[in-house]
């Protein structure tokens, strides 16, 4: 919800954001709040699967892709899709766990899906199957 008499800075309560300052502003001033949320998220996710993957914490960057919600690149670094904090929880936790999986097995082998499977702690065929479903409207508000 928008009231101009209300601070820039959103607020959260419940499931409504509340947030003031400028309409024409509004937009990218709440893309970088959820951001900002995205990245301690993602940063304690990525923590917990490379500790359980045996493996050393890489670094760790949001992407604005237009059509991958993460990537492992050779030189270790991880991209994870800032719009993925709009999502449920195990789906974003889902793409970071198949990350990890990539820092171990940088293909899609079968040794690459059973460790997945072992380091992702819930349905891995549901959360493929929501962002299937309704990832691309993660990109509804904000392109």
């Amino acid at each position: 919800m928008w009231d101009e008499a209300r601070p820039r800075k959103p607020v959260l309560a419940g499931a409504a954001i509340t947030l003031g300052g400028p309409k024409d502003t509004l937009v990218k001033r709440l893309q970088r709040w959820l951001e900002s949320d995205a990245l301690p998220l993602m940063e304690a996710d990525l923590a917990e699967y490379c500790d359980k993957a045996g493996v050393a914490l890489p670094g760790l960057r949001l992407s604005r892709a237009k059509r991958r919600w993460g990537s492992c690149s050779t030189s270790g670094t991880v991209r994870i899709n800032w719009r993925l904090i709009q999502a449920p929880d195990f789906v974003r936790r889902s793409v970071v766990a198949h990350e990890v999986a990539h820092i171990v097995h940088f293909d899609h082998s079968p040794a690459f899906h059973a460790l997945l499977g072992d380091l992702f702690e819930d349905d891995i065929k549901a959360a493929d199957r929501w962002l299937k479903d309704h990832g691309r409207s993660l990109y509804a508000s904000f392109g």
